[in-house]
């Protein structure tokens, strides 16, 4: 049996009240790549979902 983590990133928005949000899969190998891409991008730091209060 193979064990597996899965790992998301999701981004949510608040444009003058219109507000939206996405959500990414990547593995495990890609996954701080795509995450250090999307903070460049956006030019805001990621939260850790556990300090959201997200229970995964």
């Amino acid at each position: 049996m193979k064990k597996s983590k899965k790992h998301f990133i999701g981004l949510t928005w608040d444009d003058a009240g219109s507000k939206g949000g996405a959500a990414f899969q990547a593995d495990k190998d890609s996954y701080r790549g795509l995450l250090m891409g999307i903070e460049g991008i956006t030019g805001k730091k990621a939260l850790d979902s556990a300090t959201m209060g997200v229970k995964n």
